[in-house]
């Protein structure tokens, strides 16, 4: 439900344009997949099927890293959707502002609290919990 980053973002992000990237970014979407990894995990004989995420905004984390550099260890988040015993499917995934609060930077956790909500209407739609997404 989430689009993939564009090369060129990455590429701004990378040379540190930061005033580019938000204009590159301005009105677009909250969170951006960054990275998408397939796995087919051997379990009990049989084999279950994960895609690991890594989801995130640049602008927001270069914000984060900007005030917390320790932060990039979190950014971006990562997400697992797997099958589980019963052959549904789950979603797993920290909370990103109970990751972040650990910098005890109130500046850094307003930011989080609203990934919280970002992520949380994201995962819903994927889910067909919310209005947007395909069951």
């Amino acid at each position: 439900m989430l689009p993939q980053v564009d090369e060129s973002i990455l590429a701004l992000l990378r040379a540190a344009k930061i005033d580019e990237l938000k204009e590159k970014l301005a009105g677009g979407p909250e969170l951006l997949i960054i990275r998408k990894r397939n796995h087919v995990v051997p379990m009990d004989g049989e084999a279950r099927h994960a895609v690991q995420y890594e989801i995130g905004n640049p602008l927001t984390a270069s914000t984060i890293t900007m005030r917390q550099l320790a932060a990039e260890l979190y950014a971006p988040l990562r997400v697992l959707l797997y099958e589980n015993d019963d052959g549904s499917c789950c979603f797993e995934y920290d909370l990103p502002s109970s990751l972040f609060a650990q910098f005890n930077d109130e500046r850094v956790t307003e930011i989080e609290r609203g990934i919280d909500d970002a992520l949380g209407r994201a995962l819903s739609i994927a889910a067909g919990v919310l209005p947007g997404g395909e069951n």
